[in-house]
């Protein structure tokens, strides 16, 4: 995958992300945006097919999210010379008065394109359902619009 491409596949799925989001919650959803990431996030024990790797710099940095990071900071540790996650969710995290925060959930196995997932969704390998629900809400009619930093409040 190119970097181009792998750039703006991210900043469609943010959007989307962001667009979905505003569906469910109370907050407004303002600039600056920057990401969370957590990587290494599947299972890796079966053997590797053509086209994929685990790469050594990716595992070294952990499961443990790496914090405040830039649109183009996301792009410069996820796009390894035309390597990219399998699969990378895009959630709405956090939103505040200083900006919002998306957090970012990837695959450990890194494919040149061929074991892309989310294909149909249109920005490939990224899947974008907007925000993390509270465990007990319903619906938008029986639970009403939620503040998106519930999960800090825990």
């Amino acid at each position: 995958m190119k970097r181009t491409e792998f750039s703006e596949n991210l900043r469609k799925a943010t959007l989307s992300s962001h667009e979905n989001g505003l569906t469910f919650v109370e907050n407004t959803f303002n600039p600056p945006f920057r990401y969370r990431a957590c990587l290494n996030q599947s299972y890796d024990g079966n053997p590797q097919a053509d086209g994929e790797t685990i790469p050594k710099k990716i595992r070294a940095k952990g499961t443990d999210p790496i914090e405040n990071l830039e649109f183009d900071e996301v792009v410069e540790l996820l796009w390894l010379d035309g390597m990219v996650p399998e699969w990378i969710n895009v959630l709405a995290w956090t939103a505040s008065d200083e900006g919002m925060i998306f957090w970012i959930t990837c695959c450990g196995r890194f494919t040149d394109g061929r074991h892309l997932y989310h294909l149909k969704e249109g920005y490939p390998p990224f899947h974008a359902p907007g925000v993390w629900l509270p465990p007990d809400w319903k619906s938008i009619e029986e639970s009403g619009r939620f503040d998106l930093n519930w999960h800090l409040k825990r």
